[in-house]
């Protein structure tokens, strides 16, 4: 984690990863973390082999003395492992988890609110008898929640930390502060969290909205929905950045296909929606998508609708990325000041926000 040249970071840990044939578990906060290291693993198979085979430090230009000390401490050459790999490469023109670590039993991350997106890709690329398991709700101000049941991946309030709460969306977007706890929330509604801690933050607006999901025992269920700056404006439709993941979710495995990373562009200027994919048409043309979007967001959305049938919002343009923008737009993130550990996808924005140069990655 010390290792700041990106590309690199990601080299050693695929090395040290394919190093063993046996890896059960893999935890990280993105689930766009393992289809990255995929990525790597998959462009690079040559170079991660030789080194595997020889030991050489020759591909790690770039690590420090400390650095290299380190890999070395955690590292060694395995010509047998070498050659598995060297087998599976030979057989398999897109390498998956499930080549590579067969007896994988779980995969821990974030499942809700925007990285939900990735999961059909990532369930792709692993054993079918891998189980998904929520990292829980998780700031850099405190823990929001823990996964205490992980078959059904119920996670409730960290109440015994942290004093919590809440206010129901509707309210507070209309500027009533009406605060609740957790005795009085109702199931299926959704609320903005305030939290007061040990470490001086006094009923502290996260800026997040959660859902109850459910009860374990009396104590309510939390899934985290969105950023409550996820929300466009052009003409009175007040999108929500959970409406166009609902979206991509109903339509992708439809219509496309190996979804990476997508974004969703609210053009004031123009008034409509530009939506920029990194994946593939499954079948049908683009028009077919544009409608099958288009009409997703009307049915949760009727202001959406009301104003895509005035003309008032004019029809959505769907735009194909090259192959590898997402993680281009993670690291324009990450040098602008985002901590890695903390990347969340934004899939929805307006343009004048937006300062990766999306338009130099249309195919």
């Amino acid at each position: 984690f010390s290792i700041e040249a990106y590309d690199l970071k990601y080299f050693v840990i695929a090395l040290l990863s394919l190093t063993s044939g046996n890896i059960t578990n893999m935890t990280s906060a993105n689930p766009s973390t393992f289809l990255k290291l995929l990525d790597v693993i998959n462009e690079r198979r040559e170079d991660l082999v030789e080194v595997i085979r020889t030991g050489s430090l020759s591909k790690l230009q770039g690590l420090t003395e400390a650095e290299q000390r380190e890999f070395k401490r955690y590292f060694r050459k395995d010509e047998r492992r070498a050659d598995e790999l060297e087998a599976l490469f030979q057989v398999h023109p897109h390498i998956t988890y499930e080549h590579l670590f067969k007896n994988l039993q779980v995969i821990s991350t974030w499942l809700a609110g925007s990285c939900g997106a990735l999961v059909p890709v990532l369930k792709q690329n692993i054993p079918a008898t891998t189980h998904l398991v929520e990292v829980g709700y998780l700031a850099s101000e405190f823990r929001g929640s823990i996964t205490v049941d992980v078959i059904h991946n119920y996670a409730i309030p960290a109440f015994h930390e942290t004093f919590l709460e809440f206010v129901e969306k509707s309210e507070f977007e209309k500027g009533v502060l009406n605060m609740q706890c957790l005795d009085t929330l109702a199931m299926g509604a959704q609320y903005y969290i305030f939290i007061t801690t040990g470490g001086g933050l006094y009923r502290y607006n996260m800026n997040d909205i959660i859902e109850v999901t459910g009860l374990f025992n009396k104590t309510p269920v939390i899934t985290f929905i969105q950023k409550g700056k996820g929300t466009t404006n052009i003409t009175g439709e007040k999108l929500y950045e959970s409406q166009v993941v609902k979206a991509m979710d109903h339509v992708g495995s439809e219509a496309l296909e190996n979804i990476k990373f997508f974004i969703m562009v609210a053009d004031e200027k123009e008034l409509g929606y530009r939506l920029y994919v990194e994946g593939a048409l499954l079948k049908g043309d683009t028009s077919a998508l544009i409608q099958a979007i288009d009409t997703s967001l009307s049915t949760q959305n009727i202001e959406y609708e009301a104003k895509r049938k005035s003309g008032r919002l004019k029809e959505l343009q769907v735009f194909f990325l090259k192959h590898g923008t997402g993680e281009e737009y993670k690291k324009h993130e990450i040098k602008n000041g985002m901590r890695e550990n903390q990347f969340k996808m934004q899939p929805l924005l307006y343009k004048r926000d937006i300062t990766f140069p999306i338009q130099d990655y249309i195919v």
